[in-house]
């Protein structure tokens, strides 16, 4: 009798789409984290993008205020250089009050100097109307300084930001003492505008684009009187140099992550079609040996039901293998012969 194997090969269980699905959800670690490192990688972005834009803009507002203090401390010595020639010399160049020369003075020292205006008058008195709002508070510092300050340093001038006498317009304002005259004319106020001209000239100069006047408070560096209160202030386009490059990095990144998450998938398939190929070569071997032991097993049937005896030797001619026949019909056990 022929004995049979139990059952055939059992088809693979979770086929069809659930498994396909199944399969599919292997790649989501891989996915998770690219995208975490996508979102890590763009916060750190992000922080050192604000952080360059903070130090820019702390530089920019160094820049300005070394600026303004350039400008003013530029129109202090242009007004110590004056006031401090010899009385001759300066009467030579003073305003004559009322003089038929009076404009005529003022353009030349103007033109000399590089500023907008230059006044002339009693340091003990008030400024002339002419003057800018703000320079009555500018001589009143220089003349309780005296000519000498607390530290018994000379101080020839003193320079502050001032109102002009154009609506909303400002400008910068250097008073200096004059040497003792008949007239007692002895404050030299020069005063220089800051025109817009003026502000694109200085924000030019120093990389501050968009330099401008505005409102006290709504600017990043005060602009403050000879008495300490502040009247307006300094803007200009602060640079963001974080957010170039934010905007220079955003798309390679997002390149290289779209990259790296194809190559990922592509590296699944390859995963998924190399598990899928051992499980089918796992399979084609289960079935072999089945089969085998199926032949076996008919074989040994087949053997055993046979009135002969069969028997198997190797390449040595030595017997491997004796059916039970042999006992029957020679009175020897297989175990014997071979």
């Amino acid at each position: 009798m022929t004995g049979g194997a139990s059952g055939g090969p059992q088809p693979p269980s979770g086929g069809g789409r659930s498994g396909a699905f199944a399969r599919s959800l292997g790649i989501l670690p891989e996915m998770a984290l690219i995208g975490c490192g996508a979102v890590l990688l763009m916060g750190l972005l992000l922080m050192a993008a604000a952080r360059q834009n903070d130090t820019a803009q702390s530089a920019a507002k160094q820049v300005a205020e070394a600026m303004l203090r350039r400008e003013m401390s530029e129109l202090t010595a242009r007004v110590a250089d004056l006031t401090w020639w010899s009385g001759e010399r300066f009467d030579r160049t003073r305003l004559a009050a009322g003089g038929a020369g009076a404009l005529d003075a003022v353009r030349r020292l103007t033109e000399r100097y590089g500023v907008d205006d230059v006044l002339i008058f009693d340091l003990a008195g008030p400024p002339p109307s002419t003057a800018p709002d703000g320079a009555a508070a500018l001589t009143q510092r220089l003349s309780a300084l005296g000519r000498t300050g607390g530290d018994g340093q000379a101080v020839p001038a003193l320079a502050a930001p001032v109102r002009s006498a154009q609506p909303g317009g400002l400008a910068l304002a250097a008073a200096g003492r004059a040497p003792a005259q008949p007239n007692g004319a002895d404050a030299v106020l020069f005063v220089r505008d800051l025109s817009a001209e003026a502000l694109r000239r200085m924000g030019e100069e120093h990389g501050l684009a968009g330099l401008a006047v505005a409102e006290s408070g709504m600017g990043a560096v005060a602009l403050r009187a000879a008495d300490g209160v502040e009247i307006a202030s300094l803007t200009w386009r602060q640079a963001r140099p974080g957010q170039e490059t934010v905007e220079q990095v955003t798309t390679p990144a997002a390149l290289l992550l779209l990259t790296m998450g194809g190559l990922a998938y592509l590296a699944f398939l390859r995963s998924s079609s190399a598990a899928r190929a051992m499980r089918q070569a796992g399979q084609a071997v289960a079935d072999a040996n089945r089969e085998l032991e199926r032949n076996r097993r008919r074989f040994r049937d087949f053997a055993e039901a046979a009135s002969d005896w069969f028997w198997e030797t190797d390449g040595e001619l030595r017997y491997v293998y004796v059916s039970e026949r042999l006992a029957a019909l020679l009175g020897r056990s297989p175990a014997a012969v071979m």
